[in-house]
């Protein structure tokens, strides 16, 4: 809350923070964002953690609510969640 997040260019940081009106440091990992992805795919494909990130349920949701956007635009009416 009540901060700023900027992109900038060189020489400045490609990413700056600024809170109550100092620049913070962000706690950036060390890893991408896609590797540890992968990893955790992989551990939950081998079994050694539990799927709580996407769980079957949760995707059946969303495809369910998307079903439900598109019979929504499709006849150009709202449509009740139950």
């Amino acid at each position: 809350e009540k901060a700023v997040i900027e992109f900038g260019f060189p020489p400045e940081p490609a990413l700056k923070v600024i809170q109550d009106e100092k620049p913070v440091k962000p706690d950036i990992p060390a890893i991408s964002p896609y590797v540890a992805e992968m990893r955790y795919f992989i551990d939950v494909v081998q079994g050694r953690k539990k799927n709580d990130v996407c769980t079957a349920e949760s995707t059946r949701d969303t495809i369910a609510l998307i079903r439900m956007e598109l019979k929504s635009n499709q006849k150009k009416k709202r449509i009740e969640l139950k």
